[in-house]
């Protein structure tokens, strides 16, 4: 639920601003007021959220180094892979998808961008609900595959000035985006050992933080020496290739235990 809803809410939450900036008055203010009200309604809900905890001590805080102990560092390494994967894309598509949206679309009104982020954020929240029951096997291979083709459709997309392909291979590798992260981050979960999850999951987004960021910034320098789409296909490549190692990883995962049928136990 919790990367369903975040990733969800990158996506209406760029649809929405887009919709306020374009349409309605102080578009500098406005996108913030609402969400400043919103954050307002949280507290107001958290305070009345029941307090689970009985017998109350004093709070120590001791910050710790986010660190990986040995026995966790293959799944690391493959959910590192897969959050570089999968949070690059959406750091590029925050930098550069509004603009080429907006060429692809023939407008300069903000509308095409915020669809362009809706059309590859939403389609990962969704993809996690519709994929929770399946493997870590099954997610983090079939995830990254479907990463992988979007990321390419996408990059033929723009030598063919499609719009429509645009968006549509958009959602395919969003919701491979939703898949593979969701794969490899539980993979990595039941691999840390008890008392260590907090350092490992520190360091897990550190990376994850540090995918959606650089790749952003590296964009914006390299879009006006490269040009937009010659940025956004280079980088595409780069992706596709880290998708397929992930998918490769995932089919190191081992498959889960199958369960006996009732034929099966009664023979025994």
């Amino acid at each position: 639920m919790n990367g369903a809803a975040s990733t969800a809410g990158i996506g209406t939450g760029a649809l929405v601003s887009a919709v306020l900036v374009q349409f309605l008055p102080d578009p500098r203010l406005l996108p913030f007021a609402i969400v400043a009200a919103l954050i307002v309604a949280l507290i107001l809900a958290v305070r009345a959220l029941p307090e689970p905890v009985v017998q109350r001590r004093r709070v120590s805080l001791r910050p710790q180094r986010p660190s990986v102990p040995a026995p966790t560092r293959g799944a690391f390494v493959l959910a590192a892979l897969g959050v570089l994967a999968s949070w690059s894309i959406g750091g590029l598509y925050l930098a550069l998808g509004p603009q080429l949206a907006g060429a692809l679309m023939h407008t300069h009104g903000e509308l095409a961008g915020g669809v362009a982020v809706c059309a590859l954020a939403t389609p990962a929240g969704l993809a996690q609900l519709a994929g929770r029951n399946l493997s870590n096997r099954a997610l983090t291979t079939v995830g990254a595959l479907l990463l992988a083709l979007g990321m390419g459709l996408t990059a033929v997309s723009l030598s063919l000035s499609s719009a429509a392909a645009f968006l549509a291979s958009g959602a395919i590798a969003g919701v491979g985006f939703g898949l593979a992260f969701m794969g490899a981050l539980r993979h990595l979960a039941g691999a840390i050992p008890d008392g260590h999850r907090g350092e490992v999951m520190s360091a897990f987004y550190v990376v994850a933080y540090m995918a959606i960021s650089v790749p952003a910034i590296a964009a914006g320098f390299a879009s006006p020496q490269l040009g937009l789409t010659e940025t956004f296909q280079v980088f595409a490549g780069v992706v596709v290739v880290l998708a397929l190692a992930v998918a490769a990883g995932g089919l190191r995962i081992e498959r889960p235990a199958r369960t006996r049928t009732a034929v099966e136990a009664v023979g025994a």
